[in-house]
C-alpha cells in the first residue's frame, strides 16, 4: 500500500469512528456545529495519522514491518481504542482529546488492517 491509500483509509476510519462516537455521545451536550467540527477534524487528523506506522518503521526494505506493524501492536491499539471509547470526559478540551485519540487509533489500526491484506502480511510480534 502507498501513502495515499493509507491517508484515505485513515481519513475514512477516523471519520467513521468520530461520527459513531458523536451519534452515541452521552454526557455534556454539544451543539450540532461542534459535533460536525469534531467529525471534520477527525477526518483530517486521520488522514495524517494513516501513515504513522510507516513513519515509525519506514518502508526502506521488504522486511521493515516489525513491532509497530505487528498483530500484537494492533491488539494493544484496539484495547486502547476501547478504553478511550468508554471515557466520558466533562471538559470540552478533554472531549477534543478523546476524538483525536479515537481518530488516530482508528487510522493507525486501519493501516495495519490494510497491510495485513498484502502478501507480506504482518508479523505476530516483530522486533522492538
Amino acid at each position: 500500500m502507498n501513502r495515499r491509500a493509507h491517508a484515505v483509509g485513515g481519513a475514512i476510519a477516523a471519520t467513521l469512528a468520530a461520527y459513531l462516537d458523536e451519534c452515541e455521545a452521552t454526557g455534556t451536550a454539544v451543539s450540532a456545529d461542534e459535533a460536525w467540527a469534531r467529525v471534520c477534524a477527525a477526518c483530517g487528523f486521520g488522514a495524517l495519522c494513516g501513515s504513522l506506522p510507516d513513519l515509525l518503521e519506514p518502508a526502506c526494505h521488504p522486511n521493515h514491518r516489525q513491532f509497530f506493524h505487528s498483530v500484537t501492536c494492533g491488539l494493544l491499539l484496539a484495547v486502547g481504542i476501547r478504553r478511550v471509547s468508554t471515557w466520558n470526559p466533562e471538559e470540552r478540551w478533554e472531549q477534543w482529546v478523546r476524538i483525536a485519540a479515537l481518530a488516530a487509533g482508528s487510522a493507525y489500526l486501519i493501516h495495519l488492517i490494510m497491510d495485513a491484506t498484502t502478501p507480506k502480511s504482518l508479523p505476530v510480534l516483530g522486533r522492538l
